[in-house]
């Protein structure tokens, strides 16, 4: 079969259609957000698979995918997640003061946000 540049367009044009189906404030998607941030704090970002996030907060690949278009979207989005709770940690350092240390402070933002390591001597 002789290769049909307007059917590969078509068949772009349709998985588009698609994907812009979904708005991107799905309560769904939303949910699983949350579930892949939780995910991702726990395991990072650098080696993630879809199918290992998908079996860890009860979806599926095929879902992650038709909810985020992409897994470059979905991980752009929990990236987006990540700089959320940041800032907002950042905010209620600026509103409780420069008097406590850096972790008392984001410890008791109710962020959930909690030291990596240890401090180095």
């Amino acid at each position: 079969m002789p290769f049909d540049r307007n059917r590969l367009k078509r068949s772009f044009q349709s998985v588009s259609a698609i994907t812009s189906k979904v708005p991107p404030d799905s309560p769904r998607r939303e949910e699983l957000l949350e579930r892949a941030y939780g995910y991702v704090l726990e395991h990072g970002v650098a080696d993630l698979s879809l199918r290992p996030l998908a079996a860890a907060i009860d979806s599926s690949p095929r879902v992650l995918l038709y909810l985020f278009g992409s897994k470059s979207e979905l991980v752009q989005a929990l990236l987006a997640r990540a700089r959320q709770e940041e800032l907002a940690v950042l905010r209620h350092v600026q509103t409780v003061g420069h008097n406590n240390d850096l972790t008392t402070v984001a410890a008791g933002s109710g962020n959930g946000w909690r030291p990596t390591s240890t401090a180095r001597s």
